[in-house]
């Protein structure tokens, strides 16, 4: 079996080249040539791209599921929920803060055993012994699936259902 290793790079729009659009075909580029290095390679990694049009953000869907693309309309969605709701604004000042929690997707045999199906809640119990907050949970055999969120199931009730095979994972919040 050949050996992975996982790698995140973060590349952010600069303005270095320029317009946005510029700037978005130089980021839409680098996506491409990291992905064809690593296509023949045993090695996996998330990308984090910042694209500055939204409407580029399609183009870069296409890379693969497990990276990200965010536009500015992240950071117009975040204002919009601290004016919905100020409580909002400490869980994400928590989030975002350097010093703060952190959101990990998991193994999920560090929670759970995969040979019989388990109630969230028990997902959640198994979390919270190691001083994590779990909040959903990613199935493998679905993660290229765009219609079913990638296998990414968010906030699911405590009383579902769940069978968490050796390639899944588990959402959680590692408090600090």
């Amino acid at each position: 079996r050949a050996a992975t290793f996982t790698l995140v790079a973060e590349m952010l729009a600069d303005g270095y080249y320029g317009d946005a659009q510029s700037v978005d075909a130089a980021t839409l580029v680098t996506i491409l040539h990291l992905r064809a290095k690593t296509k023949s390679r045993a090695a996996t990694f998330t990308l984090v791209a910042e694209m500055l049009d939204e409407r580029n953000r399609l183009l870069a869907d296409v890379a693969r599921a497990d990276d990200y693309v965010v536009t500015d309309q992240l950071v117009s969605m975040l204002l919009a929920q601290m004016a919905e709701n100020v409580a909002v604004r400490r869980v994400l000042d928590e989030l975002l803060d350097a010093e703060g929690s952190e959101i990990h997707v998991r193994a999920a045999d560090r929670y759970v055993t995969s040979d019989r199906p388990v109630t969230f809640a028990t997902v959640v119990e198994a979390a919270s012994r190691r001083g994590e907050c779990a909040v959903g949970y990613r199935l493998a055999a679905v993660k290229d699936d765009r219609e079913r969120n990638y296998g990414v199931v968010l906030n699911p009730p405590c009383a579902s259902r769940v069978q968490l095979g050796p390639e899944d994972s588990v959402v959680v919040v590692a408090l600090h």
